[in-house]
């Protein structure tokens, strides 16, 4: 019995702080303009601000997931914090062109597929920071 209880206890205190993590999207790298709409050809620049992380190495998954298709990108980063403090990353995503005969098939300059309703997913040691959803169109 008092081996689960300290089991928990560490796993309490080994678990990472991130309280009140905050995700939003910008037009550029400048971090000026939110948006929430992004026309195909966009980069869609993720900014994540944390105001706690506890101290020690951590990684960072960001998860790009088109609605009907799942996901279609992960971006992740380990990191290492020396002492508890906010933090803030930054990740960029953008929908590619297809090729030259996708192209000319489809008559269209970007997988039109990939255009829709998007979300990304963010995690710090697997556990669940924050969801943020955009539109490509």
């Amino acid at each position: 019995m008092h081996r689960y209880i300290l089991l928990f206890l560490f796993l309490l205190i080994a678990s990472p702080a991130h309280s009140n993590c905050t995700l939003n999207t910008f037009a550029d790298s400048t971090l000026k303009q939110r948006l929430e709409e992004f026309q195909a050809g966009d980069s869609i620049h993720l900014q994540i601000q944390c105001t706690e992380i506890s101290a020690g190495t951590h990684l960072i998954t960001v998860d790009w997931i088109k609605n009907n298709s799942g996901i279609i990108r992960t971006d992740s980063d380990h990191f290492q914090i020396l002492k508890t403090l906010p933090r803030e990353f930054y990740f960029w995503f953008k929908l590619d062109k297809p090729g030259v005969l996708n192209r000319i098939s489809s008559l269209s300059e970007y997988n039109t597929e990939m255009l829709g309703d998007w979300r990304v997913i963010v995690r710090i040691d697997d556990r669940q920071i924050g969801v943020l959803s955009f539109l490509y169109y």
